[in-house]
């Protein structure tokens, strides 16, 4: 095993134009060394606390969505959570596209935040869809819409025109295909498949678990998966769910647990086990080539973290309304006093590949913190920077600006927010 010291600030004065500003090489230097052919880089907490920090725009660009009287562009009941922060995208030119509404369908936003058409339609026939749970940018002007619910990607031009469609068979006993996370320039589809029971895995703790999680790949036009590399799924406890009278067991998730995040880049599988702040590179084959650890200290959950935990996830319950039957809803609602909690909050909350292949790497963070803090990678994993942004899920970032998606608490509608970014 070798051992050995490497100082960037020669590359990081250079990226950022001179000496203006830029941190002492002391307080950016990292510790690399070898193990088993896999290059491990360390930072401490003084090359974290010292990298150049991105500033953002003093107001939003522009702002999408979030009005309770507004018909045209309405986010707050199409736009979900998924492994690159949203169901959408931002373009190189600035414009967005956006999966929302119920049923769903796709809005093309202008950098001014109107809109400026609809793409595809709700159905079940030829290049139509019954839901949209990913929206990936391929080649630069061709989205693909995954619907899991029909086994299908549905290919589209920006200007709204269908180009085709790809089939993704399901994977082992479930009917679905596994959860796409992008695609490769060869047209192959990275996927994960998380593993579940109705009880912790045999000689588990069945207050806390994590089910096998499998990353794959689908050659395109293939039907079957062929494994990458294997890991382990989010920290989860045993519970159960009353339906009609009838208790049948069930996993749930641990409040602030660790849960495995990953990003597909064109040239590399990035991934944190979420525990510590540690970040994998692998091949698009899923050879591990690279970990990057950076030395910041962990938060402990506090009593007030958990009980805003409770409330928010109360709230989004409740505005389910006549969509879910009352006892199951009530019975839900108890079920939140039951949560078992992590003790600190994940090192790593979310990661999103920019443009330009950089990996953003957020911290985890409490419902009552008003922003979150993010550190930005390079396709080395050389530590570029940082970036403070408004409580939210970051839900792109492009070269010059991150787009936000954010919820008010009180009424449940959600906005986007495009910030601009000076690097």
């Amino acid at each position: 095993m070798r051992h050995r010291h490497l100082f960037l600030s020669v590359l990081l004065l250079a990226a950022c134009g001179g000496d203006k500003g830029a941190p002492s090489s002391a307080a950016l230097d990292v510790a690399v060394r070898d193990s088993a052919g896999v290059a491990v880089w360390e930072y401490s907490n003084a090359a974290w606390q010292g990298a150049p920090e991105w500033k953002l725009s003093a107001q939003p660009l522009t702002m999408i969505g979030g009005e309770a009287n507004d018909t045209t562009i309405d986010l707050s009941s199409g736009i979900v959570g998924a492994s690159s922060g949203a169901v959408g995208r931002l373009l190189p030119d600035g414009r967005l596209v956006v999966v929302a509404g119920q049923p769903p369908h796709i809005l093309l936003i202008d950098t001014t935040g109107q809109l400026l058409r609809t793409i595809g339609r709700q159905g079940e026939g030829p290049g139509e869809y019954r839901m949209i749970t990913q929206l990936l940018l391929l080649g630069g002007d061709t989205l693909l819409a995954f619907d899991p619910s029909q086994r299908r990607g549905v290919l589209f031009g920006l200007d709204g025109s269908l180009r085709g469609e790809r089939d993704y068979p399901s994977a082992g006993a479930l009917p679905v295909p596994p959860t796409i996370l992008g695609v490769l320039s060869d047209g192959t589809s990275i996927h994960r498949v998380d593993g579940i029971a109705a009880t912790a895995p045999a000689g588990e703790d069945p207050n806390r678990f994590q089910f096998p999680l499998a990353i794959v790949s689908l050659l395109a036009g293939g039907m079957n998966y062929d494994t990458l590399l294997m890991m382990k799924g989010a920290e989860m406890y045993s519970s159960s769910i009353t339906i009609q009278g009838q208790t049948t067991a069930i996993p749930r998730q641990i409040g602030f647990g660790a849960v495995p995040v990953l990003a597909v880049a064109q040239g590399a599988l990035w991934s944190t086990p979420g525990k510590q702040f540690e970040l994998q590179r692998r091949s698009t084959g899923g050879a591990l080539l690279q970990v990057i650890r950076v030395d910041v200290p962990a938060r402990d959950v506090t009593p007030a973290d958990e009980s805003e935990y409770k409330r928010v996830f109360s709230d989004a319950l409740r505005r389910l309304g006549a969509m879910v039957p009352p006892e199951i809803l009530d019975g839900e609602i108890k079920k939140l006093e039951e949560t078992r909690f992590a003790a600190q909050f994940p090192a790593l909350s979310q990661l999103l590949v920019d443009p330009t292949g950089s990996v953003w790497a957020s911290l985890g963070w409490s419902p009552l913190d008003s922003t979150t803090q993010w550190g930005i990678f390079g396709v080395d994993g050389a530590l570029q920077g940082r970036v403070t942004l408004p409580k939210g899920v970051l839900f792109a970032a492009g070269r010059d600006r991150v787009v936000i998606r954010r919820e008010d608490p009180s009424t449940g509608l959600i906005r986007l927010e495009v910030w601009g970014l000076t690097r």
